[in-house]
This record gives structure tokens, sequence and C-alpha cells, in this order.
């Protein structure tokens, strides 16, 4: 069978019953867990060829194919009830869906979307703080 590695994006052949196992690439050497890879269905949808074991319980835990933007919005929009984060978590939150459309292959949509409603949050809960203050 097929498999790739991670680090290096280097294709090779192994032993099916490889599958599962934890082996060091022969290219560069860093080590990852061997899985087959899956004939893409579609040459214009890098989608429909990821592995077996990229679904989303992994890709929540470690962030593979994850956009960056989406990954800053995501701590931003943890960090915004701080208020100086805010409208960065909005930021960065658009940008990510913006990454993400314009690259169908990266992940994080729900990183962004998080971002970007907690930090429209906050960012109305201290604009209506400051206001508060300022006129009352």
């Amino acid at each position: 069978m097929t498999t790739k590695c991670p680090s290096c994006g280097q294709t090779f052949e192994v032993d099916a019953s490889a599958t599962g196992q934890t082996a060091p690439c022969p290219v560069c050497e860093k080590r990852f867990v061997i899985s087959p890879l899956l004939v893409p269905k579609s040459p214009h949808n890098p989608r429909d060829s990821i592995t077996k074991n990229d679904d989303a319980a992994i890709r929540m835990l470690i962030p593979v194919g994850r956009s960056g933007w989406a990954i800053a919005s995501g701590y931003l929009g943890l960090v915004s009830v701080l208020g100086v984060f805010a409208p960065f978590a909005v930021f960065t939150g658009i940008m990510a869906l913006r990454d993400i459309k314009k690259h169908p292959d990266k992940h994080g949509k729900g990183r962004a979307w998080f971002g970007i409603v907690t930090g429209g949050l906050a960012t109305a809960v201290w604009g209506v703080g400051l206001v508060s203050v300022f006129v009352g």
C-alpha cells in the first residue's frame, strides 16, 4: 500500500500489515503513524484525498492542516474577555475564513467562527461598558 509522511510529504510503499503502527520516515527520519492513502475522487477537490486517520477528532487535538489564522482566532477568542484582544479575534477569524475558502484543503472554520463570535460579543460588551463610563 502507499503511505505519505506528514512531515516531508514523501510517498512510499509499505506492507499493509503496518497500518496503525509508528515508524520513521525513510527520507526525513521523523516518526509517524502509518495510514493508507485514499485515491482522490476528483483532482479538483483536495479534501477527497485525505488519509484514513485524518478525521475531525484528530484535527481537533492536533493542528494538522489547519489555517494559522484559525488557530490565532481561536486563542484570541479565548482571551477576548480581556477586551483588548476582542477586535483582533474578529479580524483573524475573518482572515481565517478567507484563507480556508482560498485553500479548501485547510481546516479550522469552527475556530474561526469561535473567534468571530466571542470577539464580537466581547467587543460589544466592552464598548457598552466604555460608553456607560464616559456618558453616565
